[in-house]
Formats: structure tokens, sequence, C-alpha cells
């Protein structure tokens, strides 16, 4: 009996994807804490060696004062920039993720902003 037969082949591989394709959903939830000063850079998401990374984030800004700017960069270097006010939320669809940092603002330097990243 050659392996071909004893283990089942993984999901993604060659020969799955030709009778097998499914996707598997992925929830991620990260909490945001970042000084208002608005220079030091936080990341929220870095793709690194995963495949190619699609679907629909959400970054919801809960600070009562500090503003949130988020750029989200894709496989071909293009990165866009979102503002979040604060209390409120925006969702992004993207193709080819590779990375989103994250800035924040406000009226105290010294005073933090909060928030989430779902994805």
């Amino acid at each position: 009996m050659s392996n071909a037969t004893c283990y089942p082949q993984c999901l993604g591989s060659a020969a799955s994807l030709v009778a097998n394709t499914e996707l598997i959903k992925t929830n991620l939830c990260q909490p945001l804490r970042q000084i208002c000063d608005g220079t030091t850079v936080g990341t929220i998401f870095f793709a690194g060696a995963l495949p190619e990374v699609n679907g629909i984030f959400t970054v919801t800004n809960s600070s009562s004062a500090c503003t949130i700017t988020i750029e989200v960069t894709d496989a071909n270097g293009a990165a866009v920039a979102y503002t979040i006010p604060p209390q409120s939320s925006v969702a992004v669809a993207v193709d080819t993720l590779t990375n989103v940092t994250y800035t924040c603002t406000g009226p105290d330097p010294t005073a933090f902003c909060t928030g989430s990243f779902e994805a």
C-alpha cells in the first residue's frame, strides 16, 4: 500500500483542488491600543508567508477623542489610508492583503486610542 492511499491529501494540495475545493473560514479579533501621538505606528496584520489573503475586515475605534488612521497594503505595494473617527468603524474589502498598520491622533498626545480589528 503506498503512502498516497494511506493518508488523505492535504486540503489545498494540487490533487485536492481538482476534486474538493473548500474555503476555510478564519476569524481573527485583535484588540487595539496605541498612544495618540500621531507618529507611533502599530501593526495590526502582516501576511508574511501566508498564501494570498482575501476578504473583509473591520476596524472599530472605541476611543472618545482619538482618531485612528489605518494603512492597508496589498501584494502590489499599493497602500490605501482610511480615517476612523472616534466611536465609529470602517469595513474594508481586500484582495491580496499583505499589511495593515495604524496610528492614532488626538487632542492629548499622552492619551491612548482603543478599538478592535476583526477579520
